[in-house]
């Protein structure tokens, strides 16, 4: 693993030329021997040829025990295996095994690469291969440790950088293949923002006609966490037609749920317990659904008292957390209205006890916008 690159470095020495003015060409490490295919460079290059076996295959066996065997052998938890082959992924994360491969294909090409004809070709080469190296590693975070992944990075901006300071001091230069190269950089940049600019649009006119969430459930998770789960788990049984997302979904990153909310939810429901709106993130996403127009209905416990003016005016100091909300261009003025805008809704109203004999199970299906059954 350490030495994957002076190894393949040291085998491909016959096949780096250098070309003389008289036409010839010889090995750039034996000035000597020419490169003509015949002789000692024949001789040369099939033992380069020959060892160049052995790297080739100790990546053929690293991606086929990583690709095919290490998932099965992690279903059996052959913890002898783990240990036999450890060299190989110990420094990923679990789940990230896979790199161990990119790293050595990484290596491979890298030896490979002085191979190319054209300085513009090899340092070309170099700086799309060490970006798309840095890309992966900044998405998939790959390392065990996350001062790896910094450093990582840190290395692979570093050598890009490096090669292009370097190309000042290169003479020679092949003007066509640079002109070429960078006619081709600008065409495939200007395709890449208008495929974006295509792509969201086509996905804006999408989600205009069909939502990635039928409801969204916002809940005060102490109050009605069983009951939201609960909900989303009969409106779900109706069919695909019926997804739901209950807010506590997904809690890696909060501010993906105004996005959810805004841009993906048809239908907006408030499980109304009494605490809910002294929840920030609850009264965000009901701003958040105002703010886009996102049909509402309010869903209300016995005990939910609705925003009179009173609560309305003190409401930022009973709730004085309300102001981190900002960040996400949410003011008060916002959070004032949207209270307001909940007297508006439509509502029912839970009935203060729910148990086999009145009612075996319950769920909430809308026909249309302003259609509502509850059973």
């Amino acid at each position: 693993m350490v030495f994957y690159i002076s190894v393949l470095a040291s085998l491909l020495t016959p096949f780096r030329c250098n070309v003389h003015p008289n036409g010839l060409s010889s090995v750039q490490g034996y000035n000597e021997v020419l490169c003509n295919g015949k002789d000692e460079h024949l001789q040369m290059s099939l033992l380069g040829g020959f060892g160049l076996l052995l790297p080739i295959s100790f990546l053929a066996l690293s991606t086929w025990v990583v690709v095919l065997v290490l998932p099965q052998r992690l279903r059996e938890a052959d913890v002898t295996f783990m240990q036999s082959c450890n060299f190989l992924f110990a420094r990923f994360r679990p789940g990230a095994e896979f790199f161990s491969v990119l790293f050595l294909v990484r290596n491979l090409l890298l030896a490979f690469l002085p191979l190319l004809p054209t300085a513009s070709a090899r340092v070309l080469g170099m700086n799309l291969m060490l970006a798309l190296h840095v890309t992966l590693t900044a998405f998939f975070k790959p390392w065990k440790l996350t001062a790896s992944n910094y450093l990582e990075l840190f290395l692979g901006i570093l050598l890009i950088l490096l090669i292009t300071l370097g190309t000042l001091f290169v003479r020679e230069v092949d003007e066509f293949s640079a002109l070429v190269t960078c006619v081709t950089i600008f065409l495939a940049t200007f395709v890449a923002i208008f495929g974006c600019m295509l792509f969201g649009f086509i996905k804006y006119l999408r989600g205009k006609r069909h939502k990635k969430f039928r409801y969204f459930l916002c809940h005060h998770k102490n109050a009605a966490g069983s009951v939201a789960r609960l909900l989303k788990m009969e409106l779900q049984k109706r069919g695909r037609q019926y997804t739901t997302f209950v807010d506590c979904d997904d809690l890696h990153d909060l501010t993906k749920l105004f996005w959810y909310v805004g841009q993906d939810t048809s239908t907006f429901l408030i499980l109304g317990s009494s605490e809910v709106l002294k929840r920030k993130w609850c009264v965000g996403e009901m701003v958040t659904a105002r703010v886009h127009s996102v049909h509402a209905l309010l869903l209300t416990w016995p005990d939910f008292a609705r925003p009179d003016d009173a609560f309305i005016e003190q409401y930022c100091k009973a709730v004085p957390d309300i102001t981190d909300l900002a960040r996400f261009s949410i003011s008060r003025l916002d959070v004032e209205e949207t209270l307001r805008w909940l007297n508006t809704l439509e509502s029912i109203t839970m009935p203060r006890s729910v148990n086999s004999d009145a009612c075996p199970f319950f769920f909430l299906a809308f026909k249309s916008p302003h259609d509502v059954l509850f059973v």
